[in-house]
């Protein structure tokens, strides 16, 4: 017991043990990022589920999706593109949900998929042009809508996320999409490189 007791001594007196304590703060804290990411994805994941949801799209039940695409660009805001899983798991879910929810023309749906598009650009910056690529195929049906909504929501959408990418990989899709003379007239306005 003497010698312990001797011993814990020299090491407070080295400063042993304040490194110790340092040391599993450090852990403590590193296993809390990792917890928060674990719960990002899982919270995304949940989102993801009700976005799926075939039977909720058919009843017409859009708050809850409105909701969850809310969250969702709560957790894009709070870093969620930038996990380690973001390119590999996140990433096609992230794509096949909001690609479902553009395809319904409710109007509050697509301003919450546009603005949380244009956040997901915003942050990824040139990481983005992938995303870009993806949804600008989905984005230019909506242009020819007749609701005027959600016309001006998917122009304002590709408008600010070309004008976010800036690059000359996302012109393939741009001139597949451009059909209509009056339509490339608009878009090329935006595209100033």
């Amino acid at each position: 017991r003497q010698t312990m007791k001797s011993r814990a001594k020299a090491n407070t007196l080295r400063g042993g043990s304040r490194s110790r304590s340092k040391s599993k703060s450090k852990t403590k804290s590193k296993r809390g990022g990792e917890s928060k990411k674990r719960s990002k994805y899982r919270e995304f994941m949940a989102q993801a589920k009700i976005l799926s949801d075939k039977k909720k799209i058919k009843d017409s039940e859009w708050n809850d999706r409105q909701e969850a695409l809310q969250k969702i660009r709560d957790l894009v805001q709070e870093g969620l593109v930038d996990l380690k899983s973001w390119p590999g798991h996140i990433e096609p879910v992230f794509r096949k949900i909001l690609a479902i929810q553009l395809e319904d023309l409710r109007t509050a749906i697509v301003k919450e998929v546009c603005s949380l598009l244009a956040e997901a650009v915003d942050i990824l910056q040139h990481r983005g042009v992938e995303l870009v690529r993806f949804f600008i195929p989905y984005l230019f049906p909506l242009l020819y809508v007749t609701i005027k909504i959600v016309s001006k929501c998917a122009t304002g959408c590709i408008n600010y996320m070309v004008k976010t990418i800036r690059s000359y990989d996302v012109l393939p899709e741009l001139v597949a999409g451009c059909d209509d003379v009056m339509l490339s007239a608009n878009l090329s306005n935006a595209y100033e490189l």
